[in-house]
């Protein structure tokens, strides 16, 4: 599992990396701090077979990362997209879904919407 991060969240970077510690997570949790955009350059030949998108929820930040993640999701994988329900109207998450990925089977549930490559 990889988790990108530029640490605005958390206090420190050491915070997260405690957190990961702690969880007993430590050995399957690659963390990088960079952001989603230049994470997507790092082991360009990894194939992923579930993502999980919760990262800059702007339609722009959205938008590069389906662009930048999307292609390498191994056929028969998933896609997540947390909080596609937010209506506020900084958030561009269910813009940027629809627009890019429309015509594609979506499933729901609570603030997760998914799809299968």
């Amino acid at each position: 599992m990889w988790t990108m991060d530029t640490h605005t969240f958390y206090e420190s970077e050491a915070q997260l990396r405690s957190n990961i510690k702690n969880s007993g997570l430590g050995e399957r949790i690659r963390a990088q701090t960079v952001s989603s955009v230049d994470a997507a350059t790092v082991d360009a030949g990894l194939e992923i077979r579930m993502l999980y998108i919760d990262g800059l929820h702007t339609y722009e930040g959205v938008k590069a990362d389906i662009e930048n993640w999307l292609p390498r999701v191994v056929p028969g994988g998933v896609v997540v997209f947390d909080d596609y329900y937010d209506e506020r109207p900084a958030i561009g998450v269910r813009r940027a879904v629809d627009e890019m990925l429309a015509g594609r089977e979506i499933h729901s549930q609570d603030h997760l919407i998914w799809l299968r490559v």
